[in-house]
């Protein structure tokens, strides 16, 4: 089992990888670091820095890594490389510096979020230590979230951490066209979410569940601060309230002010 972690020896980067290290520490995994160098770089160069202080964390924690360079840009070769990969989980710092050169970071986390096919990390400055004792997992019925409800069972389970599920319903005739066939009640909602959190109360990880008649970020964030979570669970291309958030907008990065690292999973996750 692997986890790919992106690096520079930016802040964004740092904070992404010591927060990577922790996560592979505690599920047991090998993890991967990789820097995409710019073609015509100092491919040598960033071979050096990417065994020495880039990958100073996973050294100082004697996590078992490895460490790769590729040439391109870095959407692409992060994605491609992940693909091929298959990880567990792979990792991006969350900043407003340049995470890579000439390219923003939150290009490239948003180029994963919509086209990538396993689960990935979205770290924000601030965070360079892996906690998932308490997880804000979102739900909304779609396959999405079912795998993002898994991906949260099999990491609660792992280190001993617990679920508080959260379901952000609203009132409104688009809702018609959703799994949920339009929960119209506080009734529903609760009885909705109860059925979708059913594998993790079987599993013993389930702290909570919340059907809240609110916005998504909203009742989120609330929830984040409220159990003192350092750990969000979304699913993308979700049927309900969370769809809009996997696509980098004013939503996600909302809920990335709350301060807790997101983590996206695709149905396929």
């Amino acid at each position: 089992m692997e986890i790919v972690v992106g690096a520079d020896g930016s802040r964004s980067a740092e904070n992404a990888v010591s927060w990577a290290v922790g996560a592979a520490a505690a599920v047991g995994a090998e993890l991967v670091v990789v820097s995409v160098s710019p073609p015509g770089s100092d491919v040598g160069e960033t071979e050096r820095s990417l065994l020495g202080d880039w990958s100073r964390s996973a050294l100082d924690a004697a996590v078992p890594f490895r460490t790769e360079v590729v040439v391109g840009d870095p959407r692409l070769q992060l994605l491609e490389f992940a693909t091929k990969a298959e990880p567990a989980l792979v990792v991006v710092g969350a900043g407003h510096e340049r995470w890579f050169p000439a390219l923003h970071l939150g290009s490239t986390s948003h180029y994963l979020a919509h086209h990538l096919d396993r689960p990935i990390a979205i770290v924000p400055r601030g965070h360079d230590s892996f906690n998932a004792a308490h997880v804000v997992l979102g739900m909304d019925g779609s396959p999405g979230s079912t795998a993002a409800s898994r991906w949260a069972r099999w990491m609660a389970s792992a280190v001993g951490g617990d679920i508080t599920a959260v379901y952000a319903w609203q009132r409104s005739a688009a809702r018609m066209h959703n799994v949920d066939k339009g929960v119209d009640s506080a009734a529903e909602a609760d009885l909705a979410c109860r059925a979708w959190t059913e594998e993790l109360r079987v599993a013993g990880v389930l702290a909570d569940i919340r059907a809240v008649e609110a916005e998504p970020v909203d009742a989120l964030t609330d929830a984040v601060t409220d159990v003192g979570a350092r750990m969000v669970v979304l699913g993308t291309r979700g049927s309900g309230g969370f769809m809009h958030l996997q696509l980098g907008s004013v939503s996600l990065r909302s809920l990335q002010a709350a301060q807790a690292p997101i983590v996206l999973v695709p149905p396929a996750g």
